[in-house]
């Protein structure tokens, strides 16, 4: 029996029911269409949609990286990905950065970093390489840094992750690096403002013309939320549980490796590193501290077993609920006076 078909008076209704959103929607994409128009459909990351974090769909983003923590015939244990961070401070102040780089400051040298890779090289493998920070296009050896640490993990992937706004005036020496190692450039807008995006497209044209590969991230339009804030506008730890706030985290697989020392994630890591630099208030981030990141020294199954494990107490600084919140930069007065809280607090 044939359906009957819809009535012609309810489909116009509904036209113009739709007709408002539509409109909407054609106003928020209106300050992405230039950026994207200058670069190729290929190479860029749409927006990302909004998603519900819910406990489902951080298992189902961490599921494969579990999968690829492995022991390697040649003895080494297989990892997703590792994270260094060359340079600690950045040239933007985000609010809510999740490793809190707008009060961290300083660049790690060169002899450091290859010197951690080329410790952990004999004990692990990771997947893809990352560089991130911080802004890495603040440190002056970038360059050595990108093709060193090629020398070192030759077969793994390595990306770069910035905000964008200093590849326009970055060095040909970091350019050529960053093609020679075929390593890919992920600018992640922080800002969104007018300013940025100018900037922006830049780094990608520069990018394009010399036939890097890269990606384009609206991160200014889902903010998560990672710490607290006193009145004051101090950032401190949320006191969660550890099992509730390790089941919606999306930073289970961004292993670091920091100061000679493999953290189970990045934001362990920035804590850690943020008290041992006194730009945290250890009172006001005790609950990290209980955690202890492998050593140098750290044999593969404890390699093994520290990444395969789950959560650990110290998961209880970390948010037990997803929240987005809009991008915001700090004023130079907000955050001189937040450092000089956390001096007297330290």
């Amino acid at each position: 029996m044939q359906e009957p078909s819809k009535p012609r008076g309810l489909a116009k209704l509904w036209r113009e029911v739709k007709r408002p959103f539509k409109k909407v929607l054609r106003e928020i994409k209106r300050p992405f269409r230039q950026l994207y128009r200058h670069a190729p459909e290929e190479q860029v990351a749409m927006p990302i949609e909004l998603v519900e974090h819910t406990k489902e769909y951080a298992d189902a983003r961490h599921k494969p990286f579990l999968a690829e923590v492995y022991l390697r015939d040649d003895g080494r244990v297989n990892l997703p990905r590792i994270e260094l961070y060359p340079v600690l401070g950045c040239n933007l102040r985000c609010q809510h950065c999740a490793i809190l780089s707008p009060y961290r400051k300083g660049v790690i040298r060169i002899e450091e970093i290859v010197r951690w890779c080329e410790t952990w090289n004999k004990k692990i493998r990771p997947v893809k390489l990352l560089f991130v920070g911080g802004e890495p296009f603040l440190h002056p050896d970038l360059a050595s840094i990108i093709i060193e640490s090629h020398r070192i993990w030759d077969d793994s992937e390595l990306e770069i992750v910035s905000n964008g706004l200093l590849i326009p005036q970055t060095s040909q020496s970091v350019l050529d690096a960053l093609k020679q190692t075929k390593t890919r450039a992920v600018i992640s807008d922080h800002s969104g403002t007018d300013l940025s995006s100018e900037k922006i497209v830049a780094a990608c044209t520069i990018l394009r013309e010399k036939g890097i590969p890269y990606e384009l991230r609206q991160s200014n339009t889902h903010w998560r939320v990672q710490h607290q804030f006193k009145e004051n506008g101090t950032p401190v730890a949320f006191q969660s549980s550890p099992r509730d706030a390790w089941s919606v985290c999306l930073t289970r697989h961004c292993h670091t490796l920091h100061n000679n020392r493999l953290y189970k994630c990045s934001i362990l890591a920035s804590v850690i590193e943020g008290v041992n630099e006194g730009a945290l208030s250890s009172e006001l981030w005790k609950g990290a501290l209980s955690y202890s990141p492998l050593s140098s020294d750290a044999d593969t199954n404890s390699i093994l077993e520290h990444f395969r494990s789950g959560f650990v107490e110290a998961c209880s600084v970390c948010p037990e609920k997803c929240e987005n919140v809009e991008s915001r930069q700090l004023s130079a007065v907000e955050l001189r006076q937040v450092k000089q809280r956390t001096r007297r607090t330290a």
